[in-house]
């Protein structure tokens, strides 16, 4: 579940806002999945991400509404 907000004024995204979700292992090249997560209908952003196997994952976040793009990079490990 995925809830985002403008950071200047904190209203919601716009309802044509494209979140997209991209994972992978990097110590597996071409072991990456991408999805887009959904809006629902209380204004936040659901996708189902499936780790296939245990090992270090890095997940990737883009935002993008209107002009507007951001990218959030994170690693876990499962």
């Amino acid at each position: 579940l995925i809830r985002s907000v403008h950071a200047n004024d904190l209203h919601p995204l716009a309802s044509n806002t494209k979140l997209t979700v991209l994972y992978e292992m990097p110590e597996m090249p071409g072991m990456e999945m991408e999805d887009e997560a959904k809006l629902q209908s209380d204004g936040s952003y659901s996708v189902t991400l499936v780790f296939s196997m245990p090992g270090r994952w890095k997940v990737t976040l883009t935002i993008k509404d209107g002009d507007l793009q951001d990218e959030y990079v994170f690693e876990t490990k499962i």
